[in-house]
């Protein structure tokens, strides 16, 4: 499964665009010799911890990143929320409930719902986590068993730094885990392609995003 990888780049002002070569088995390949991984992170409402879990998260925090003996990149993903249609959803459910009790009690959620939509734009945010090895470019038409070679020498030198974060975060009381090839695919087209609903691959395939 080859992807349309013309569509996956990185451009900036200062800077020319780092071109996404291919996504293998869950690592970004880049045409300037870096090679990534990335790991997805469980996200919390710092804002509705306690005092004591802040205090607890942020020393954890530091503790991590003065533990790490390479660089990482940290990338938050926000996405407003719409939530008429959840409105709507709840309108709809509300008519078909025959307990006065329950009806009562979905419209005063329903009216919860409905103010902080109106004073508060609330946005679904993932976290993720990015480490980098630079090593070889790869080369496309070079035998398979060298491309592989490489491949396997680089996800040497990521998985370690990879388990490393999963561990420091699991210590946090925080889920994360890596993402695979699909998962990485669709992150990067999405990015660089946000309206977009389909991924479309040579081979003909699709991935809904």
């Amino acid at each position: 499964m080859k992807l349309l990888v013309n569509r996956l780049r990185i451009r900036s002002r200062t800077q020319g665009f780092v071109e996404v070569i291919d996504v293998i088995g869950g690592i970004v390949i880049l045409q300037n010799g870096d090679y990534l991984k990335i790991v997805q992170v469980q996200p919390v409402n710092f804002s509705l911890l306690n005092p004591d879990e802040q205090s607890f998260l942020i020393k954890k925090f530091a503790t991590f990143i003065n533990s790490l003996d390479f660089p990482i990149q940290i990338y938050i993903e926000n996405h407003k929320i719409v939530m008429n249609d959840y409105l709507d959803f709840l309108q709809t459910v509300s008519q078909k409930i025959t307990s006065p009790k329950l009806n009562a009690y979905l419209k005063i959620y329903a009216r919860f719902i409905g103010n902080i939509i109106e004073f508060k734009t609330v946005f679904d945010r993932r976290f993720f986590i990015i480490v980098k090895h630079h090593t070889s470019v790869y080369n496309r038409s070079a035998p398979a068993s060298l491309r592989q070679v490489l491949l396997e020498s680089v996800n040497n030198h990521l998985t370690p730094k990879v388990n490393q974060i999963i561990t420091h975060f699991k210590h946090m009381g925080l889920d994360a885990r890596e993402l695979n090839t699909e998962e990485v695919v669709k992150l990067l087209y999405k990015i660089y392609n946000p309206e977009a609903k389909q991924i479309n691959f040579e081979d003909g395939s699709k991935i809904n995003l």
